[in-house]
């Protein structure tokens, strides 16, 4: 075991990898950029509704050129809409310039900038395909989605998609809102916003009781009965668009997956009621995205920490030692720990990642033997795959050029359960899953 853990710490600490096939990255990091999707009623026609799109690009994600006084960066936004059968319906495209004064913000994952546009569209689902392109380095990214545009005037009540807002700024009796496209809280007790437009289609002013709940999203992303908050406020409406803040106060959210439900419903007539939810994250600066489970990323260091030190952390009192103890494993292990970022563990978990998604059949694939080898050397040099030879079995061999290794797994069952057959490791290793 020692053995492992110390191949794994040279390897990933040097982020030094062989050329790779490109079905098996060099490295993970964390998303490029963000983006939201959100309906809104627009002009509250009874055909078509309007789709509010954001961006928001972090600042080490783009090439800063230096000016007199300052640096700038241009990205390029493309949003294409699709039928849900792939059929391309319009798209949308715009351009953005950053600037800033402090050479330390362009290269620092804590500043984004955020940029924004609409579309009208008919009513329906839609798929949606954004992509971001540096305009200095040509380097680009592509996310998906979907949004569903729906009818706001069928109804006497009913409610927008919810934004989550990071800040509210109040001057000359004008609210500006800050979006948090990321939709992640960064601390226990962080306050945040919902912004949301409520719609009276009736002819008369009138009141409504707005409640809200937060429910936790467990394993397999079911949603827990239990509400981890709750609250609730009046708000007058009158006739068409009402624009709604509410704020959420030290909701003191552990780290998780959550949803929020928020329901708005008339005090003139009770029966008169619209919800929305939407998802939300809450993670500390120093977790990366790639992990959601904070339990299951106990399990998988065992590939890069001892027995004791899982023990350790997994005995902790409750949730907020267990996270201090999982992260201060992870300090000492950080290459760069003047910056927020620590690329062991986002390469560590981004393998796990990968592992999951190409190695599964009825077990996990960072528990596969091919998991297993993937996390702890990496990608490999290259790959001679046998899946259909006639005096044989399928099999694969893994070349590591550069620590002059080779691993060679053999399907046996022929239903994608590849073992690995060579080099014959310690009794722990192979049977630990087993």
């Amino acid at each position: 075991m020692k053995k492992l853990i110390l191949i794994l710490s040279v390897l990933i600490c040097a982020v030094s990898f062989a050329q790779v096939e490109t079905s098996l990255p060099r490295s993970y990091s964390e998303p490029q950029f963000y983006f939201n999707a959100l309906n809104f009623a627009g002009d509250l026609s009874e055909n078509e509704s309007r789709v509010d799109l954001y961006v928001q690009v972090p600042y080490e994600f783009l090439q800063f050129t230096k000016g007199d006084n300052y640096y700038s960066a241009k990205y390029e936004v493309t949003v294409s809409i699709f039928t849900p059968k792939g059929k391309l319906v319009t798209e949308k495209g715009w351009t953005h310039e950053v600037k800033t004064n402090n050479f330390n913000e362009t290269i620092s994952r804590a500043y984004w900038d955020v940029s924004s546009s609409f579309i009208k569209l008919p009513l329906g689902d839609y798929k949606i395909s954004v992509q971001v392109i540096d305009l200095d380095t040509k380097r680009g990214f592509r996310k998906e989605g979907f949004v569903t545009v729906r009818n706001f005037t069928k109804n006497p009540i009913t409610m927008s998609d919810i934004m989550m807002v990071s800040s509210v700024k109040i001057e000359n009796e004008t609210k500006t809102i800050i979006p948090n496209i990321s939709k992640t809280i960064t601390s226990t007790n962080q306050n945040f916003y919902l912004f949301f437009e409520v719609y009276n289609n009736t002819d008369k002013d009138d009141s409504i009781n707005i409640t809200y709940k937060i429910n936790r999203i467990k394993k397999k992303k079911k949603i827990e009965s239990i509400n981890v908050y709750s609250g609730g406020a009046t708000e007058f409406v009158k006739p068409g668009k009402n624009s709604i803040i509410v704020e959420v106060k030290n909701p003191n959210l552990g780290f998780g997956d959550y949803v929020i439900f928020v329901e708005a419903r008339l005090k003139s007539n009770s029966d008169n009621y619209s919800i929305a939810q939407t998802p939300f994250l809450v993670r500390w600066h120093e977790f990366p995205e790639l992990i959601s489970d904070l339990d299951k990323a106990i399990e998988q260091l065992v590939y890069i920490a001892k027995p004791e030190e899982i023990n350790y952390i997994k005995s902790a009192q409750d949730e907020a030692e267990k996270e201090r103890r999982f992260l201060e494993f992870w300090r000492k292990k950080d290459p760069t720990p003047n910056t927020l970022k620590n690329e062991l563990m986002e390469e560590y978990y981004g393998r796990v990642k990968y592992a999951n998604e190409h190695f599964s059949h009825y077990i996990e694939g960072w528990k596969t033997d091919m998991g297993m080898v993937y996390i702890i050397f990496g990608p490999p040099s290259s790959v001679d795959r046998h899946p259909f030879d006639i005096d044989s079995k399928p099999y694969e061999i893994w070349y590591y050029y550069e620590i002059n290794r080779r691993f060679i797994f053999l399907d046996e069952t022929g239903f994608g359960d590849y073992r690995l057959i060579t080099p014959l490791w310690d009794e722990w290793t192979k049977n630990i899953w087993r």
